[in-house]
């Protein structure tokens, strides 16, 4: 189970609204991700378009200095799950630099969103990651998501591929638990 304590030696946490985030940060991270995610942030040209993926991002940094190091989003969004209104807590955006890795920065990330979930209001964390990352999250508590997951229009939703992505879940304080086949539908702009 991760850490949530103090941050490892050397580094600090921050916390940051998207709109509250300093400049020469917000430049870090977006220029991280074009690099880590490049098919999906290549296509990002702002700080401002980059947060029109979901609402309520906030953002979770580890810093050496002034220097990004780790990297996690935070989006509180609003889903349909169980025939009624979810209020899920998304995980999206998760790196450190490579002159960074294997020093446990995304796991004491992650113990800030165990935290987050453990004191919040949302039902249950999701995130999405690549097939190759199944077991890192697993071993920060992370399980597979046992439904479907379904985003976009409602009239028309488009279906999460899982070839390509893993929605993985985590209980919130409402401890609901999704069973076998449930759906769990995510709006447009929310994620």
């Amino acid at each position: 189970m991760p850490e949530a304590g103090s941050p490892p030696p050397g580094f600090a946490v921050a916390r940051y609204g998207h709109a509250e985030t300093p400049e020469a940060l917000a430049w870090q991270i977006l220029t991280a991700s074009r690099i880590i995610f490049e098919e999906f942030f290549a296509r990002i040209r702002s700080w401002e378009e980059l947060g029109t993926y979901g609402r309520d991002t906030e953002h979770l940094l580890l810093l050496d200095g002034p220097f990004l190091a780790a990297h996690l989003a935070l989006v509180r969004a609003g889903g349909h799950w169980e025939g009624g209104r979810a209020e899920i807590l998304g995980v999206a955006g998760v790196f450190s630099l490579p002159q960074y890795r294997r020093r446990g920065l995304v796991r004491h990330l992650f113990g800030l969103v165990e935290r987050d979930l453990e004191a919040g209001r949302e039902d249950f964390g999701l995130l999405f990651c690549d097939p190759a990352l199944c077991r890192f999250y697993a071993g920060l508590g992370w399980r597979p998501f046992p439904g479907v997951v379904t985003y976009g229009d409602a009239r028309a939703p488009a279906r999460l591929d899982p070839r390509i992505d893993r929605a993985r879940w985590r209980p919130g304080a409402a401890a609901r638990r999704p069973k076998r086949g449930q759906q769990v539908f995510l709006g447009p702009n929310t994620w």
